[in-house]
């Protein structure tokens, strides 16, 4: 997106009369302050669009940045990569199917058969309660007549992204923009909260106007990250465009999907991402084991909408979003300029829900500097109410119309809001710290010169973090005199940088860590310098015990469990994509009653391109679990190589470059699981009346499923699991205690358990099994699952056991949030059903 000149920027004088025409008052204090207090959506990716990118693997590395760009400077958010048509288009439109996004973005012409396909799609389903947007910024000349003619979706074309050689990604960001709007617009009024969007977009002119009048700094000097907790973005004014990049906990982010390793042609698996355990906890200043922060990671994942109740999960929070940070730096380069870099400015201006929810400025700015790891003389600032980026982006959204009311005088630009300075962090732009050899001879000699005079002259000691107070509003001139002739503050190795800087609730922070930066290898070390550098911002004192509460956490969950009074509930079924209802509104249903039918799942099986191996089965072939499909020649003939199904099923197709061989399941009957009666029926699913007790749970993942509860007692060992667990289990609900060892759910898998209910389990080795790299990614081919308790252990509410002590031996209803989809935090929520009859 274009920076906007200074010509063309919104002035205070007109700021303050289009934030009123919008219902927002710029004055308003945070919270508890005085006026009124608006709800912080201006800036969050909550209820803004979802899009898919289609062709991704089949543009250059320029027009995939251009497209992505176009997305994150609108607001958008990445769904996730579509497989290559090539592979199979079932495949294709069952991805799209599972995705639901609301725009599908066409970088590249549709025709043939995955044009039908697509039709059919969007003919037979609906995506969203409006029409899916469908946008084609592929090369001009290529109708879709098809899909402009179609009443199921909105078809809208737009320049190619690569025109001539040159990027140009202008038309669809404009394009893009109005749908953001349209689409929060519409979220907005259903919520009943009104006034109009502007989302991420407020933030990109927000880092421009910092370079108006009275600009912090050049060109490439200024970034404002939006920080959500899962996901953070951040926005770059450099040579005219705003660069920006994202990087997510689940792998959508343009620095996971954009590095140079996606780039290939082909490289379509969007990995998603968690940082290991041991890097994690070198940012907490807890001294927990690696299982205890593990736990931690899950129910922050669980319920990220849930404040942090001590300064312990409050740390937590922060280290996730550090770790996010310090990949979006990393990966800077792949996918931008390295010079633009948000780590190189040297004003960062952090807003959105992530950095809200700490609690405190302080620890929001100590988050952005452990992430960003900014060198030189730093200033951060927090926007922490969103008035300022709000207050931009309603500008933008008034497209600059009806200026100050009539009979109003406009405000002075000095009056306009600016956001909070929190702290301004010096460090050296290159200084090699050796941890053994802290404490040594001081790297700088820092003075403030203020108002009041000449303050006491501060070291810039190697290893350690300290900070010299200047209160907020304050003014002062700052005066960083090296000690050494190569270490560089700004002003050039060996220089004296002279420069102002404004005081915060944090600040001046003399970073002395080093940078790059390295953590101390010792852990006693590195968790004590870890606290010096939260102290070093107030977020600490030495009094400070910044523990999890685990009776605080225990009691927060167990609110929702304390009463399961019997009543009728309602029940919502999802159907696999290309099933047919069996069902209508009004209908009685027992356990065994058919609502659909329909091919269960799809699944490729790949072979290696250009192998040496010999197909067993042609399309139209029954295959049976663990049959071998294909054999595969190992290297010099040392043995052959077997390709198993993994399910029972039918032989589709095969690829022409007989790479992969698409499966699918066998046609499956969907029954109800339980006796109730039909409310309403869509064309993907249908909702239920049934009467008995809902158990909601902290987490889980798995399909619909029905079984006898059934207890094998305490599996908390590798030996429980062996002698607890064998045939009996097939077709059952296992009800385990506070406590259940991860490695249960595959030896209930082999047995044919339906699913597994418990109070706890330990999140890091849960994660092992069901990550993007593990070998049961998304919990695919495990039984159902439904934590009720949290990660860790969990002993449950004497009236939770109770109550699934009396359904003992009866059948009851077990579901994920999403078949097929690992989903942290709801709704939907993973839940227990206990029908009573009546």
């Amino acid at each position: 997106m274009r920076a906007p000149t200074a010509g063309g920027l919104p002035t205070g004088e007109e700021l303050r009369p289009a934030l009123e025409a919008l219902g927002l008052d710029p004055g308003a204090g945070r919270a508890g302050g005085a006026g009124k207090t608006q709800p912080v959506w201006v800036v969050s990716s909550a209820g803004t669009p979802r899009v898919t990118i289609d062709g991704r693997s089949s543009l250059s590395a320029p027009a995939i940045k251009l497209t992505a760009f176009a997305l994150l400077t609108t607001g958008a958010r990445l769904a996730g990569p579509l497989p290559l048509e090539t592979v199979a288009v079932d495949l294709f439109a069952h991805e799209l199917a599972r995705q639901s996004p609301d725009v599908l973005v066409l970088t590249q012409s549709v025709a043939g058969d995955k044009q039908k396909t697509l039709t059919r799609l969007f003919q037979a389903a609906t995506f969203s309660e409006r029409p899916v947007e469908v946008v084609y910024n592929g090369p001009a000349g290529y109708g879709h007549k098809a899909f402009e003619d179609l009443a199921a979706c909105r078809f809208r074309a737009t320049e190619s992204v690569v025109v001539g050689g040159r990027g140009n990604r202008l038309p669809t960001e404009a394009l893009l923009a109005s749908i953001v709007r349209e689409h929060l617009g519409e979220s907005l009024a259903r919520a009943g909260l009104g006034g109009s969007p502007f989302a991420a977009l407020g933030a990109v002119a927000a880092a421009a106007v910092l370079l108006d009048h009275g600009s912090r700094g050049a060109e490439g000097q200024v970034a404002v990250i939006i920080v959500e907790p899962d996901e953070v973005t951040a926005f770059v004014p450099s040579d005219g465009v705003v660069e920006a990049a994202s990087a997510s906990l689940t792998g959508t982010g343009t620095v996971d999907l954009l590095g140079r390793s996606h780039v290939k042609p082909g490289n379509t698996a969007a990995e998603g991402w968690l940082p290991d355990w041991a890097s994690l906890a070198a940012r907490l200043p807890l001294g927990l084991e690696m299982s205890e922060v593990a736990n931690l990671v899950g129910d922050a994942l669980a319920r990220p909408g849930e404040p942090p109740r001590n300064l312990g999960e409050a740390s937590l929070s922060a280290a996730l979003i550090e770790g996010l940070l310090t990949r979006l730096c990393a990966g800077w380069e792949a996918t931008v300029r390295r010079y633009t870099s948000p780590s190189l400015c040297r004003y960062i201006v952090g807003a959105g829900a992530g950095l809200a929810r700490l609690g405190d400025v302080r620890h929001a700015a100590a988050c952005l500097a452990g992430g960003l790891l900014p060198s030189g003389v730093t200033t951060l600032a927090v926007d922490a109410d969103c008035l300022y980026l709000a207050g931009v982006g309603a500008e933008l959204t008034l497209g600059r119309q009806g200026g100050a009311p009539e009979g109003r005088r406009p405000e002075t630009a000095s009056s306009a809001r600016q956001p909070e300075v929190v702290a301004t962090i010096v460090s050296p732009l290159a200084a090699k710290l050796d941890w053994k050899r802290g404490d040594t001879d001081p790297w700088a000699i820092v003075t403030l010169e203020g108002a009041n005079g000449r303050s006491a002259p501060r070291r810039l000691v190697p290893g350690r973090v300290s900070s010299l107070p200047l209160a907020p509003g304050e003014q002062a001139t700052l005066l960083i005199e090296p000690c050494f002739r190569h270490l560089d503050f700004g002003a050039g190795p060996g220089r004296v940088w002279r420069g102002q800087v404004s005081g915060g609730a944090a600040g001046i922070i003399l970073d002395g860590r080093g940078r790059p930066f390295v953590p101390a290898s010792d852990p006693v070390l590195r968790l004590a310098k870890q606290r010096e550098f939260l102290a070093a911002f107030g977020v600490l004192t030495p009094n400070d015990a910044p523990v999890p509460d685990t009776d605080g956490r225990e009691g927060r969950r167990s609110g929702d469990l304390r009463r399961y009074p019997v009543a009728r509930l309602a029940l919502s079924r999802v159907i696999p994509p290309n099933s047919t209802l069996d069902v209508a509104t009004g209908d009685r249903v027992t356990p065994d009653t058919v609502i659909a039918t329909g091919h269960l799942d799809r699944r490729v099986l790949r072979l290696p391109a250009g192998g040496n191996f010999e197909l067993l089965k042609r399309p139209g072939d029954p295959v049976k679990t663990g049959e071998t499909v294909a054999v595969m020649e190992e290297f010099l003939g040392l043995g052959l190589r077997e390709f198993v199904s993994p399910y029972d099923g039918v032989v589709e197709r095969i690829n022409t470059q007989r790479t992969a061989i698409v499966l699918t399941g066998a046609d499956s009957r969907h029954r109800a699981l339980v006796s109730g009666v039909v409310t309403r029926v869509t064309p993907t699913g249908l909702d239920m009346e049934v009467r008995g007790r809902r158990l909601r749970g902290w987490f889980g993942f798995g399909k619909p499923v029905a079984g006898g509860l059934w207890s094998p007692g305490e599996i908390v060992t590798a030996t429980d699991v062996k002698r607890r667990l064998g045939p009996e289990v097939q077709g059952r609900v296992v009800l385990g205690g506070a406590f259940v060892l991860p490695e249960a759910l595959p030896a209930l898998a082999r047995f044919g358990a339906a699913a597994l209910v418990c109070g706890g389990i330990d999140f890091g080795p849960l994660w092992g099994l069901i990550s993007p790299t593990g070998e049961f990614r998304g919990g695919r081919g495990l039984p159902t699952l439904v934590v009720l308790g949290g990660f860790g252990v969990h002993r449950l509410p004497a009236e939770v056991e109770k109550v699934l002590g009396a359904a003992a031996g009866r059948t009851v209803y077990v579901s994920g949030p999403q078949a097929g989809k690992l989903v942290f935090a709801g709704p939907p929520w993973a839940e227990v059903i206990l029908p009573e009859e009546g």
